[in-house]
């Protein structure tokens, strides 16, 4: 059985900071190309609450766990 991986991450963004923020993690935007071209890598996605619009959440989808940490082995420097 394949078995898919997600990474979730949450932020309360700063309302001084949030064209910064969607910048970077609309699908065009530098989280996405980080992982963009890289084995096992499939989408990101990003989510906003409803009830609290400086709260978001994104989810990088992956083929494993094991595709996950080969991207963060290989770009641990970046990805910091």
């Amino acid at each position: 059985m394949n078995r898919k991986y997600a990474y979730i991450w949450e932020y309360i963004v700063n309302p001084d900071h949030m064209d910064d923020f969607l910048n970077a993690y609309t699908p065009d935007g530098e989280w996405v190309k980080l992982f963009r071209g890289n084995p096992g890598y499939i989408k990101t996605e990003l989510l906003c609450d409803r009830d609290n619009p400086l709260r978001f959440v994104t989810i990088d989808y992956w083929e494993s766990a094991d595709s996950w940490q080969a991207f963060l082995k290989d770009n641990s420097s970046e990805y910091e």
